[in-house]
């Protein structure tokens, strides 16, 4: 379980890297009714970019502090082709958005992926990427982002971090009107995802309890109270168990396709 007092972000006592939990991913299956959801939930209206045509996914900002964030993320409708991740967002009751991942900040990325992949332990980065682009709503804030990020693997797991480092970001002008005052996480796999936080130095209190399924919930303070999100159970394995997963998502994109083509009669 991890918790922190009012204040935030999630600071992580791990000087070493300069950890801290940057953004938490709330998957919807629609973009826009999922801002809607999130507005009347909490009274404040997140904050929205428009997707870059080669985008598979459309995500808005909540501010949550300082410098943690929710990230409402759906599927970009303008997308073309096949994408693993959109196929799940697709696949998400509108009604019952869920958490699917969550990221660490960090100041010294290398560093700390020279730590993850260390020792004994089984955990290697991959999927890494350094990303600068510009963003089209350029009226409210600088439109250049730049930052690398990464996966820590094999495969994918909700309750394991993905890495991500700023070297350049927007202020946006998202209301500040929210606060986490909780990130709670539970795994099949805590043992090793402790030891994992151990080596990074991350405080002890930032703890993942051990349970049959992975889950991971966050609460936080809004105009309405407080509100508690819950999700994870998200896996893609690592290959050759890959080829299962991406076989069925496959198959689902193309029975959708076809179901959209009836539909519409093209």
């Amino acid at each position: 379980m991890t918790s922190s007092s009012s204040s935030s972000p999630l600071i992580i006592d791990a000087a070493p890297n300069n950890l801290y939990i940057d953004h938490i991913g709330l998957g919807v299956s629609d973009t826009e009714v999922g801002v809607q959801w999130i507005k009347d939930l909490t009274g404040v209206e997140p904050k929205m970019v428009n997707p870059r045509p080669d985008q598979y996914y459309w995500s808005a900002g909540l501010h949550m502090g300082k410098s943690c964030a929710l990230e409402i993320i759906g599927p970009n409708p303008k997308h073309k082709g096949f994408h693993p991740f959109k196929e799940v967002l697709k696949s998400i009751d509108n009604e019952k958005p869920r958490l699917l991942f969550w990221y660490l900040g960090t100041n010294k990325f290398d560093k700390a992926k020279k730590v993850i992949e260390g020792g004994e332990r089984k955990f290697k980065m991959w999927g890494i990427a350094h990303n600068s682009h510009k963003i089209e709503e350029a009226n409210d804030f600088d439109n250049v982002v730049e930052f690398t990020i990464g996966m820590i693997g094999p495969g994918f797991r909700s309750e394991i971090p993905n890495l991500i480092q700023w070297h350049k970001r927007p202020e946006k002008k998202m209301e500040k009107k929210c606060t986490v005052t909780s990130f709670q996480i539970t795994s099949p796999q805590s043992k090793g995802i402790n030891d994992l936080f151990n080596s990074l130095g991350m405080s002890p209190s930032f703890k993942v309890e051990q349970g049959q399924q992975s889950n991971l919930t966050m609460i936080f303070d809004s105009p309405k109270g407080s509100i508690t999100l819950e999700g994870g159970g998200l896996e893609f394995p690592a290959f050759p168990r890959m080829l299962g997963t991406m076989t069925k998502l496959y198959c689902n994109y193309l029975w959708n396709g076809k179901k959209e083509t009836t539909k519409t009669g093209t």
